[in-house]
């Protein structure tokens, strides 16, 4: 019995060796087969880093080739379009600078006469425009009835972007009133010949004849209707 058992431990310690020999080559094999991956991924991040420093290089000589210097294509396009641009905007001012008005002073004549008839509502004013031109390029108007009674005085600067009522009758002395004619004015003053027979900003001039009809807001007509010739300045009369 001590034989046999003597011979099993034997055995035992004996086959230790063999049992743990295949356990070692298989983890060999495995750290072979990490270092292996590990190449190839080592690999791959080198191609890939060789790969975005070759797009780096194409991307830094597009940038030259676009520089100022060298004369890049859509560069000069968009300075020409700009340019094109810049020269019809420039183009269209000079034209509507150039355009007349329909309130004009001719020349000689600083001062114009109108037969004006104002329609508010249920009140209708008839009487005598009256324009002076200063020599400064002020505006300025007065309103009176057939027997000499003022019904409103204005004033138009000389960029004609500012109109001021003075002197307003009680008929007409009323603030909504008053802020309609003095912004139907300012429009009349700025219309061109362009701007006839348009709507706009809910006002619309027409022309009948020697007269400007101005439908303005809130319900206000004007009638100008200018007479026969303008009369000359105070030097052109003394001259004659």
């Amino acid at each position: 019995m001590k034989r046999y058992l003597l011979c099993i431990s034997l055995v035992a310690v004996l086959g230790q060796p063999t049992l743990g020999a295949p356990s070692s080559e298989v983890r060999g094999e495995r750290l072979e087969v990490r270092g292996e991956k590990q190449e190839a991924r080592g690999k791959k991040q080198e191609n890939a880093l060789e790969v975005r420093g070759e797009r780096s290089e194409v991307r830094g000589e597009r940038l030259e080739n676009c520089s100022p210097l060298a004369g890049c294509r859509p560069l000069t396009s968009l300075t020409s379009l700009t340019s094109l641009t810049s020269q019809n905007i420039s183009s269209q001012n000079i034209s509507s600078q150039n355009e007349e008005s329909l309130i004009t002073f001719p020349a000689g004549c600083d001062r114009l006469e109108y037969a004006m008839r104002l329609e508010v509502k249920r009140i209708d004013i008839t009487g005598i425009l009256v324009l002076k031109q200063t020599a400064e390029g002020e505006i300025r108007g007065a309103m009176m009835n057939e027997f000499g009674v003022s019904a409103l005085n204005l004033l138009v600067t000389p960029d004609r972007r500012k109109v001021t009522l003075l002197n307003v009758s009680p008929l007409l002395n009323k603030w909504y009133i008053k802020r309609a004619i003095r912004t139907d004015m300012k429009y009349l003053f700025r219309a061109r010949m362009s701007d006839v027979g348009k709507k706009r900003k809910g006002r619309r001039i027409e022309m009948t004849g020697d007269g400007i009809t101005l439908h303005g807001r809130h319900g206000i007509t004007y009638h100008f209707n200018q007479q026969a010739e303008p009369i000359p300045t105070d030097d052109d009369e003394t001259t004659e």
